[in-house]
């Protein structure tokens, strides 16, 4: 497990630096506002840093250590894709063939990064688990060995 002195606790659902790029200078403010639209509530300003977080979204707790290696890998690929994503403002730029890669596993990981997804695929395991555990209940020695094996 990975250890930090300073552990990311406020972990951006959507990178910091996307929502960044729909933050403007509004009249009356000093920084960039990204104006957050949520449904059955008033628009209200925002920032790209107050926004699209979650505590510990992406940490994971196991036999009593904590996990930070998908909060690490995230900030790996953001730092990959945010110099590229930038080129989209250059109109003339032809991006190159490992740019459209990386922004193609960029936009799919921004799918599987989002709540509605990991409720989808702990909903889909747990039928799975469940499919298992009865076809296993079948086999009285295979049912008995594998309670052992979760015991241990």
């Amino acid at each position: 497990m990975h250890k930090t002195s300073k552990p990311p606790q406020n972990q951006h659902i959507v990178p910091r630096f996307y929502l960044e790029n729909f933050c403007r200078l509004s009249p009356g403010r000093r920084n960039p506002t990204l104006w957050v639209y949520e449904k059955d509530k008033p628009i209200r300003p925002s920032s790209a840093t107050h926004e699209a977080k979650e505590r510990y979204f992406y940490t994971v707790q196991r036999d009593g250590l904590i996990d930070y290696r998908f909060e690490h890998f995230l900030g790996w690929i953001e730092g990959l894709i945010a110099p590229i994503l930038n080129k989209f403002n250059d109109p003339q730029y032809l991006f190159k063939r490992h740019e459209k890669e990386t922004i193609a596993f960029f936009i799919a990981l921004m799918f599987a990064r989002v709540r509605p997804y990991r409720e989808y695929v702990q909903k889909s395991l747990g039928k799975k688990m469940e499919e298992t555990i009865k076809n296993h209940a079948k086999n009285k020695e295979l049912f008995h060995a594998q309670v052992k094996e979760f015991e241990a």
